[in-house]
């Protein structure tokens, strides 16, 4: 039987990664809380929670996307101006 050991420099991208999408999780449950919050208390009823959570989630996926872009200097002007809109919507 052949042992593998734990290779952090193997292993640490992957750790990161999935911190990094953990963070994003928790980011859109909050950002879906102060929607919800600031809602009349009649019209918090009517909120779905769980539709808002997956559209900030997908927004915020959409922003770390540019920022890749960015990153990579292939972002277009019209991508930029949309990070920048995010951003502001996200409070980034």
């Amino acid at each position: 039987m052949l042992k593998s050991k734990f290779n952090l420099k193997q292993e640490l991208p992957t750790i990161l990664r999935l911190v990094g999408q953990i963070k994003d999780e928790m980011l859109a449950q909050t950002k879906t809380y102060e929607q919800m919050a600031n809602l009349p208390a009649t019209e918090r009823t009517n909120f779905n929670a769980k539709l808002a959570q997956g559209q900030n989630y997908q927004k915020i996926q959409q922003y770390r996307d540019y920022e890749k872009k960015y990153l990579n200097k292939t972002i277009t002007a019209e991508e930029r101006a949309q990070a920048a809109k995010l951003k502001q919507e996200l409070n980034f």
